[in-house]
């Protein structure tokens, strides 16, 4: 019984998926949450749950998400928005994980964003309001 036994094949693409898998994880992950990964010992799935266990929200921790999210303050122009609309948006996520119906709206969204934009962004504001203001006067044509 050498090279040829039945599965073997199978077995060496499955160790060659998780070794690549696993790789990519240990290279993924930085801080706080590489031991989980590293504390997996070679194994994948392992280093997976570990992460998904250690990061995937409660309903505890809604508070605390709902919480961010209202002091996620764009504080001056000198920060990237591209990096605060980012962190808006996985901060709902996150409370969409928890509760689809605490997630927030496109709405409630732009609303957040137009409130918390520094005074520097006031013509950006303004033009956001006038275009949502032109789009809800709009009637549907009756047919």
């Amino acid at each position: 019984m050498g090279e040829d036994t039945p599965g073997t094949e199978e077995a060496k693409k499955i160790k060659k998926e998780n070794d690549t898998t696993y790789y990519f994880l240990i290279q993924s992950v930085t801080g706080t949450a590489f031991p989980y990964v590293e504390n997996a010992n070679g194994h994948a799935r392992t280093a997976w749950k570990n992460l998904c266990k250690q990061y995937t929200p409660e309903e505890e921790d809604l508070v605390d998400l709902e919480s961010r999210f209202v002091k996620c303050i764009l504080t001056n122009t000198q920060k990237d928005p591209e990096e605060w609309f980012n962190n808006i948006e996985y901060l709902n996520a996150q409370v969409e994980k928890i509760s689809k119906q605490s997630k927030k709206s496109e709405i409630q969204l732009k609303a957040h964003v137009i409130a918390n934009l520094p005074s520097e962004y006031s013509e950006v504001i303004t033009a956001s309001v006038v275009q949502s203001s032109e789009q809800s006067l709009k009637v549907p044509a009756h047919h």
